[in-house]
């Protein structure tokens, strides 16, 4: 929580979900009291991250996703939970492989794309 907390992402969420409270707000998450931030983050987290990192067709033909949110990285597959939590999209990527079979990459961001 401690990153996350530091990632400018979250700091943006807080001062937009909580307005004039969000400095208190953040000072509270800062002292360890974090459930309603873990519960706030858990339900948000692709509408903050706004767009997947990566997008892959696992073996079986469904759409795996790598997210990001501040610092961490999570999976994101079609009629499955969210799986995990990761600290870079290497290891993400290694554990969907490790879950999925090998993925076929089917978008990722490309700033040279017109």
């Amino acid at each position: 929580m401690e990153s996350l907390l530091a990632s400018p992402e979250i700091q943006q969420f807080i001062k937009e979900r909580y307005g004039k409270q969000s400095s208190a707000k953040l000072a509270k998450f800062q002292s360890g009291d974090t459930d309603e931030l873990h519960d706030l983050l858990i339900d948000h987290k692709q509408e903050i991250a706004g767009y997947p990192e990566e997008t892959h067709q696992a073996s079986d033909g469904f759409d795996v996703e790598l997210w990001k949110l501040g610092p961490v990285f999570w999976i994101h597959a079609n009629e499955f939970d969210d799986m995990g939590y990761f600290d870079s999209l290497a290891a993400a990527r290694d554990y969907a492989e490790e879950q999925f079979g090998p993925l076929d990459e089917t978008d990722e961001d490309d700033d040279t794309e017109d």
